[in-house]
């Protein structure tokens, strides 16, 4: 199979199919060895190619000297036809295979292969490939080009595959391919990004998304280059272990053919050249000055690589030294004797200069690529590469006025504090929030598309670059995360004190997760929990386990770690007295107190180097906080309950002195005094948090934490002020570390403050979009997408969600704990939203299968026609239900007839991990959410009852489904089912204190009520600036039923014309049909503006209203995480539907999405 080339098997198959209809002709198709011209060729001339005589020649080097060498062989089988053709043409055929034909007869070889193609070509069309053309001997060419030129009146099609060879051949002789005129030529280019990504995914499965983009670059697109660096990888590369240098530096030798191919120029050269060569392999950037300066201490002048130049091996130019074929640096480096490279590499430290970048940090990496024992030096060089590697992307921000490091910097996540500020560029995290807009750095480098840019009016861009559904980093990976994580890796294994070890090898494995190469961050954990290490490194390496557990869709397990993590981080740190015995050094007791900030919560007060706490709050409070979340996606409510005793227990404010520690540098970095850096400023710019300010902030997340437990715990709450204080510490305390951000949307959500979990959540899929942490993404537009929903932004919530489902493809988790390719967790709760917002369109069918494949309670009761499921039993022939209710504490449940308990609406079988989860109870509910929409509400209330209060019972999603419960148990003529779920609610919406829930509250009052009672509930309801579509048009359309029915119909006509309207808009069809019926019923149709529009499918919907504005199909895909070719595919669709034959009339539409207000996903006009 071909990758990447559809536009070159387009014109090949055009130019077979000229040739069949009579209109031969040819090509040549060049480029350089491995680009694929041969697999070009074999498309166009297979075997079984219908129809066609198929000829095949190849120029062998071998044979250059030998005329008609190739042509004879290609002629032979047809020489008894010889006779057809004039005499002299005839005779100068069979002398080709003979003898050499005088000057004379070799001139009429030309005429001759022309006549007999095309007397083959009387019978059946003829398909001529050349492979290696440019080997081809002197006579054969000439003859071959010479018919080539003229087949314009022939059933004759020719194929030539002509390229450079590999480096080092010398140049075509005679007529050579690379200067044929008269025949069009085909240049082939490197494979695109997508199309390389595919060829590697079919060549080499299970690479991590990270190593495939690596190994594009270095190959250049140059498919044979693509398969061997790829096979040449270690395990440790193709898991993502990837440093600043060349893949060649570490990975193993070529297959032997490519070996053989590249290597071959190398003997022809002068040795110093080759070791010019070398030490211009080993240098990751094609540094020339650089390359001189090393080569230079190893004998070498610049003169040395004249012979290099002169064969093509290299391209000179003032600034750098590139290799001509990407798999010729390879075979220099592989090639080279041990002895050889490792000269190579401690010559490029030594002449690596501060000039160069403090990212090279003095060339540790050079050193660090051929050093064979510990050393404590080089480790802490490393370290300090890593903290450059990430998370600064290059061009990003300036000092920060109080010369700390904004955001993780060095320090993410507990690694070891560097500081040597005066050694490194000090960067500012570029997330500036006013009035909760988010501003993000505009472009990337290397041609990465840009990511969420301004989030206004609920306009959502692209979280990152996907390209054909395919995500991909735009952190440059030579300075990111997973360089810091490999810098850290190495460090670690250079690092002669084990609990130092320790500590690094945990930085990298809490980085490799955060990269999603979950695979990678297993194993090191594992390394590193074989070293002695104090609780607090334990309790991290205990949190990167859970990160693994939930990426391989294992919560329950991740509840459990998170847990002993806590537990781990408030026992006492083991004693020490501060310095190493055997250096006279600093040595650190724990993780760094600038990590502390730069984790994203405070750190605590310090107090002497010395001293030794009780235990580290902030992460027991962070592990147990992430316990919360992890019981609520498991559906255990007693491990929430646990961790929400664990954090009230921690909220205790500690004596002075007793809460922290200042820790003093690692060795390496001369020159710091030891002291901790100063805090980072807030998000919100405010001054430099107290210690008792970060004390309180600290207090006051665990407060908040510890209620949200308890609210997963199925305990009753009704006080959400301390998550919200919990929210606001974050702010303010500056927190940028994804697993705090996480946790803190995720908080807001809990306790109804959509806004601010957006707010959270939209900060954080722009730091993982930046800095390139794949394995956070998917969690990141999960909250977005969520929170998008709570605000009633359908589009953008499934946006965002089909971004995330297309984040979390591009992960390869792999089995490295036995785990296959499970369904992670993050999966099955993005394909439960995109079910409610099926349920929402009325898609039954889409929704019924995203509810199934994600935890839903799927084939439980059939839906067919109307009918009842058969959980709920009739009696004679659609009596009507018997139900009954039961009032236990736990809320009504439904029983069938013979008074057992249906299944679905059971309590929650402890036996069934994560049975009550929230993936489970969201596609549960958006299953109830299509009944009801569809008109079959006694159905919606077997599966929303569900939720409430049997099976699939979620205590945070439950308040969400009580409205839909509420409505379908009046719809279905069962008001005392209503009650409890409606007060239930009451409270929840009191407790969260947002308008919107208070708005629907009054609303679930009006459906209860009779009579003018509860037209007086909905008029409260409408008035309410809820700031919520969906829940808004709800309301309105039960208000304007109300009304209608009371006769109130100029009234009921304007609550029914916004509800439909607001649901054509939000591609709600069902609720729109409903709503189109109580208009007509009012005396209204409905307004002919929308009716086209309605006929869009959601996705033609956006594009639509995007083409409209002006955006270009490239702009729409970036937006809409689409392909331009989707985008075209979505207009062609639509422009039917609508009426119109060119984008340029949809301006002419009235396709607002809603009365006053601009487009939601459209730039304000």
């Amino acid at each position: 199979m071909l990758y990447g080339r559809a536009g070159e098997q387009a014109r090949i198959d055009a130019l077979l199919t000229s040739a069949r209809e009579g209109h031969g002709g040819a090509v040549v198709v060049t480029g350089e060895t491995g680009i694929g011209k041969t697999a070009l060729l074999d498309h166009a001339a297979p075997p079984e190619r219908a129809g066609f005589l198929v000829l095949r020649a190849l120029g062998i080097e071998a044979e250059r000297e030998l005329p008609f060498a190739a042509l004879y062989p290609l002629l032979r089988p047809f020489l008894d036809r010889a006779d057809r053709l004039p005499a002299a043409q005839a005779e100068a055929l069979r002398e080709a295979g003979e003898r050499a034909p005088d000057h004379a007869r070799a001139r009429l070889a030309g005429p001759a292969v022309l006549g007999l193609l095309a007397d083959l070509a009387a019978e059946r069309p003829v398909v001529c490939v050349v492979d290696d053309a440019h080997r081809l001997d002197g006579a054969s060419a000439d003859a071959l080009l010479f018919a080539a030129r003229r087949l314009g009146g022939e059933r004759v099609a020719m194929i030539f595959a002509a390229g450079d060879g590999v480096p080092g051949d010398a140049r075509p002789r005679g007529t050579g391919f690379g200067e044929a005129a008269g025949v069009p030529r085909m240049p082939l280019a490197g494979l695109d990004a997508a199309a390389a990504r595919e060829l590697l995914t079919a060549r080499a499965p299970g690479l991590a998304p990270q190593v495939r983009r690596r190994v594009a670059e270095e190959a250049a697109g140059n498919p044979l280059a693509l398969v061997e660096l790829a096979a040449a990888l270690t395990p440790e590369q193709r898991a993502g272990r990837l440093g600043p240098l060349p893949l060649a530096c570490a990975c193993g030798p070529l297959s032997g053919r490519a070996r053989s191919a590249f290597e071959a120029p190398l003997h022809r050269l002068p040795e110093a050249t080759r070791t010019a060569l070398l030490v211009a392999a080993a240098d990751d950037r094609g540094d020339l000055d650089l390359v001189l300066r090393a080569a230079g201490r190893l004998g070498v002048t610049p003169a040395d690589l004249a012979p290099a130049e002169r064969e093509e091996l290299v391209h000179l130019s003032p600034t750098g030294l590139t290799f001509r074929h990407p798999l010729f640096r390879a075979a220099v480096y592989r090639s080279a004797p041990y002895f050889r490279r490792v000269a190579a590499h401690r010559a490029l430290a030594e002449a690596l200069s501060p000039e160069d970048g403090p990212e090279r940090a003095g060339g540790a990496w050079h050193l660090a690529a051929v050093a064979t024992a510990p050393d404590e030096s080089l480790a802490a060089a490393l370290h300090r590469a890593a903290a450059h590697a990430f998370p600064p992307a290059r061009g990003e921000g300036a000092g920060s006025p109080d010369g700390a490091v904004l955001g993780p910097a060095a320090h993410e996540r507990g690694v070891i504090e560097v500081p040597a500020a005066h050694e490194r560029e000090v960067v500012e995290a570029p997330a500036a929030h006013q009035r909760g807009v988010i501003e993000v750095p505009a472009a990337h480098e290397r041609g990465v598309a840009e990511m969420p840019a301004a989030y206004e009016r609920g306009v959502i861009e692209a979280p990152a670059a996907y390209e054909r559904g395919v995500i991909e980093a735009p952190a440059a990976y030579e300075h990111g995360v997973v360089e810091a994580s490999a810098a850290y890796e190495r460090a670690g294994e250079l690092s002669p004190d084990p609990r130092r070890a320790a500590e690094r090898l945990t930085a990298a494995a809490e980085l490799a997760l955060q990269a999603g190469l979950t695979r990678r961050a297993a194993g090191l954990a594992d390394r590193a929990g074989a070293h002695p290490s104090p609780p607090v490194v334990r309790a991290r390496l205990a949190a990167v386990r859970a990160g693994v557990e939930a990426a391989h869709g294992l919560p329950e397990r991740a509840v459990r770690l998170l847990l002993t993590g806590a537990e781990q981080a408030r026992r006492p740190h083991d004693r020490c007295d501060g310095t190493d015995a055997g250096r006279g050094t600093p040595v650190p007791t724990r993780t760094g107190d600038a990590a502390l900030g730069a984790a994203g919560l405070p750190r605590p007060t310090g107090a002497s180097p010395g001293h030794v706490p009780a235990g580290d709050t902030r992460w027991a409070t962070e592990l147990a906080a992430r316990a919360v979340r992890a019981a609520s996606s498991a559906g255990d409510p007693a491990s929430a309950a646990t961790a929400a005793a664990l954090l009230s227990a921690l909220t205790v404010p500690s004596p002075p002195g007793e809460d922290g520690l200042t820790v003093p540098s690692p060795p390496g970095d001369d020159g710091d005094d030891g002291a901790p850096h100063p805090p980072r400023r807030g998000v919100d710019a405010g001054d430099a948090e107290t210690p008792d300010e970060r004390h309180a902030a600290l207090a006051a997340f665990a407060r908040g934490a510890a209620v949200v437990g308890r609210m997963v715990a199925g305990q009753d709450v009704t006080d959400f002020s301390p998550v919200r204080a919990a929210i606001q510490a974050v702010r303010v305390s500056g927190a940028e570390h994804p697993d705090v951000l996480a946790t803190a949307a995720w908080m807001g959500l809990a306790a109804g403050d959509e806004a601010a979990g957006w707010e959270l959540s939209a900060l954080l899929a722009e730091r993982c979009g930046r800095l390139g942490l794949l394995g956070v993404l998917p969690d990141a537009l999960t909250l977005l997408a969520e929170a998008e929903l709570l605000r009633g932004r359908h589009a953008e919530a499934e946006a965002a969600a089909t971004a995330g489902l297309r984040a979390a493809s591009a992960l390869v988790h792999g089995d490295a704990l036995g785990h296959g390719d499970a369904l992670g967790h993050g999966d099955a709760r993005l394909r439960a939203l995109l079910a409610w917002l099926a349920a929402v369109g009325g898609d039954e069918d889409r929704c019924h299968h995203l509810a199934a494949t994600s935890g839903g309670v799927g084939a439980l009761m059939t839906t067919t026609g109307g009918g009842i499921g058969p959980l709920l039993t009739t009696t004679g022939s659609g009596a009507g239900p018997l139900l009954t209710t039961t009032g236990t504490g736990a809320g009504p449940l439904l029983t069938t007839a013979g008074g057992g308990l249906s299944p679905l609406l059971a309590a929650p079988s402890p036996d069934l991990p994560g049975a009550g989860g929230v993936a489970r109870a969201v596609a549960t509910w958006a299953q109830g959410l299509c009944e009801l929409g569809l008109g079959r509400p006694l159905l919606a209330v077997e599966r929303l009852a569900a939720v409430w209060s049997g099976s699939c019972r979620h205590p945070l999603v439950a308040p969400h489904v009580a409205p839909d419960l509420v409505e379908a148990a009046v719809r279905a003529g069962l008001r005392e089912l209503a009650a409890e779920p409606a007060a239930g609610y009451a409270r929840w919406a009191a407790a969260s204190g947002r308008p919107w829930a208070q708005a629907v509250a009054a609303r679930l009052e009006g459906l209860l009520a009779q009579g003018d009672e509860a037209g007086r509930h909905y008029a409260r309801a409408v008035a309410v600036p809820a700031g919520q579509p969906y829940q808004e048009a709800r309301t309105a359309l039960l208000y304007g039923e109300w009304l209608r029915r009371a006769h109130r119909r100029t009234e009921a006509r304007r609550q029914l014309r916004a509800a439909f309207a607001t649901f054509e808009a939000l591609g709600a069809a069902p609720w729109a049909r409903r709503a189109h019926g109580e208009l007509q019923a009012a005396g209204e149709a409905a307004t002919p503006r929308t009716a086209a529009f309605a006929r869009l499918t959601p996705q033609e919907r956006q594009v639509v209203l995007l083409a409209a504005a002006g955006l270009s199909n490239r702009q729409i895909g970036v937006r809409l995480l689409l392909s331009p070719r989707t985008v075209g595919h979505h207009l062609y669709k639509a422009f039917p539907k609508l009426g119109v034959s060119s984008r340029g009339q949809l301006a002419g539409l009235d396709l607002r999405a809603e009365p006053d207000r601009p487009t939601r996903g459209l730039p304000p006009t």
